[in-house]
């Protein structure tokens, strides 16, 4: 009877050992099947102006866990937060950002926005996003460096400058861009940043798609809807995370959920939460 306790004892013992490692290890962990969603400009998708602090505070009290910005430079190389290269669309104002001075973008106010929703609001420095949400240790950044390799020293230097105010604060960023050299300069000036991801419009080529997936320094590939489905598999057998933009409408948030996508762009928070 002891013979027979002590055996089965052994037996269960073993089970438990042999699938601690499978428990805790790191792959199976980078290997989650959850898709992780990216607030597009804030909450533009609720009629609130892209990149305002009223589209990033709403897309936070939706439940984001990341904020998506897109970086522009001054003529002296001060990174400002907007999606557009010119001031055109967005603001009371005109021109191309990189032409004018910090004093001429800050006197520019937001005139787009449904109800409201934002007008008013500056074109914000990254700097000061950064000091309105850095300290809130659970809100992450999808920060696009706009002009790639330009831009990407001074956003090396920016984000260090403030680690000291918010430790970590590099672990908490995915750095993307259309510009492959602008990412390996971050990611060797950021050693553990979060995240960089190489960004695919639609002039993809296939020589450059096998650059970015035999580069180290890139971890996350994204491309458009239509691509998703020919380039995922490839994208992860490379080790690399694929991400999809912008997907907003319901059915769509469906696909790509079945789908398994590892990073998705949305400019519905609330309705892409409701769905993942």
């Amino acid at each position: 009877m002891l013979m027979k306790q002590l055996q089965r004892t052994l037996i269960i013992t073993s089970v438990f050992l042999l699938s601690v490692p499978v428990i805790f290890s790191p792959t199976a962990s980078a290997s989650s099947n959850r898709t992780t969603l990216i607030s597009h400009r804030g909450a533009q998708g609720n009629g609130y102006a892209e990149h305002t602090y009223a589209a990033y505070d709403r897309a936070i009290r939706e439940g984001t866990r990341y904020i998506d910005t897109d970086l522009q430079s001054s003529k002296s190389g001060t990174l400002y937060v907007s999606h557009d290269a010119t001031a055109n669309r967005m603001t009371n104002g005109s021109g191309a950002f990189v032409k004018k001075s910090n004093a001429q973008i800050n006197r520019l106010k937001v005139n787009v926005g449904r109800w409201g929703r934002g007008r008013g609001d500056r074109i914000h420095t990254m700097y000061a996003v950064f000091s309105r949400y850095g300290s809130r240790k659970s809100i992450k950044f999808s920060i696009e460096l706009k002009n790639g390799a330009k831009q990407a020293d001074a956003f090396v230097s920016l984000v260090k400058s403030l680690e000291k105010k918010y430790p970590g604060l590099r672990k908490r960023i995915i750095a993307q861009s259309f510009s492959r050299a602008g990412l390996d300069t971050v990611r060797k000036g950021l050693p553990g940043i979060r995240g960089t991801m190489k960004i695919y419009g639609s002039n993809m080529t296939t020589n450059d798609l096998q650059k970015t997936l035999q580069d180290p320094l890139i971890t996350i590939v994204s491309v458009k809807r239509n691509r998703v489905s020919a380039l995922k598999n490839k994208v992860h057998r490379a080790g690399k995370k694929i991400s999809v933009y912008t997907i907003s409408d319901t059915r769509n948030l469906k696909k790509f959920k079945k789908m398994k996508v590892d990073y998705l762009y949305t400019n519905n928070t609330a309705r892409g939460l409701r769905v993942f």
